[in-house]
C-alpha cells in the first residue's frame, strides 16, 4: 500500500510486473474507492534497482483526494498499452507522521528497563 500526503509532492517506488524501456510513457491512475472518481497523471520516472521511481505532484484536497480516502492505483506503460502495476493507496493529512520513527522502550516483566 502506498501512502501520500495532501499538498506535498511525494516520491514513490513500485516493483513493476514488466520493466519499462527508456522513452516509454508511463501513466499513473487512481480511483477513489468511496466516490469512484478517477485522477490520471503522466509521470516522469526512473527505473533503478528493479524499481520504478517517480514523484507525484502536490495533490490538493478536493473531491477526488480527501484525507482518509482509499484509492485503487494502476500504473500503465502507455507506449506498450500494458498494465505494469496494480495496488492500493491511502491519502493522509499533510502533518501525518508516516515514517513510524518513534522508538519506545518497552518495559518487560523481569527486566530493568525504565
Amino acid at each position: 500500500m502506498k501512502v501520500i500526503k495532501i499538498d506535498t509532492p511525494f516520491e514513490l517506488s513500485a516493483v513493476v510486473r514488466i520493466a519499462p524501456s527508456t522513452g516509454d510513457i508511463i501513466d499513473f491512475k487512481s480511483r477513489n474507492e468511496a466516490t469512484d472518481l478517477e485522477a490520471d497523471f503522466n509521470i516522469n520516472w526512473e527505473y533503478t534497482h528493479s524499481r520504478l521511481l517517480f514523484t507525484l505532484p502536490a495533490i490538493t484536497q478536493d473531491v477526488a483526494y480527501f484525507a482518509g480516502d482509499k484509492h485503487e492505483i494502476t500504473i500503465t506503460n502507455t507506449t506498450t498499452d500494458t498494465v505494469i502495476y496494480r495496488g492500493k493507496m491511502i491519502v493522509v493529512k499533510e502533518d501525518t507522521d508516516i515514517q513510524n520513527t518513534h522508538h519506545r522502550h518497552k518495559r518487560h516483566k523481569g527486566s530493568n528497563n525504565t
